[in-house]
């Protein structure tokens, strides 16, 4: 038998640079759905890059917002120019498992070095459980 599933959702987050980089400074968001989400897509787009050179961005999911995750990314430069929108689950493998975001977990954007100048959007895509 066929189940219909609640449906396709999604979300954006800001991302903002900061002189910190301990873990969900850069953004962060609790999972708006309460349940558990498989994301589908995740896409940074960059309205202004930073003028650190060499800062990159670890975005993934974590028990909390000031916990650094990278399963979305490990290390996007964040001095790209603007207007770009960088596609973060461009794998390709069939092989690579999809994020899973719980109830209870956080996506977070967490900056490699000082990137203030940074300024952006993540955009999230996922399905219902």
């Amino acid at each position: 038998m066929t189940a219909l599933l609640h449906g396709k959702g999604a979300c954006t987050i800001p991302v903002t640079g900061a002189t910190l980089f301990a873990g969900g400074e850069m953004g962060s968001l609790l999972n708006p759905e309460g349940g558990v989400l498989i994301i589908t897509r995740a896409i940074l787009y960059v309205e202004t890059q930073s003028t650190t050179g060499g800062a990159t961005i670890a975005i993934g999911t974590a028990v909390n917002a000031t916990t650094s995750g990278n399963n979305l990314t490990a290390a996007t430069a964040l001095d790209g120019t603007d207007g770009t929108a960088f596609n973060l689950l461009a794998n390709g493998d069939a092989a690579d498992a999809l994020v899973v975001w719980t109830a209870a977990q956080y996506v977070t954007c967490t900056g490699s070095a000082d990137s203030a100048a940074f300024v952006g959007k993540l955009y999230l895509e996922y399905l219902h459980v």
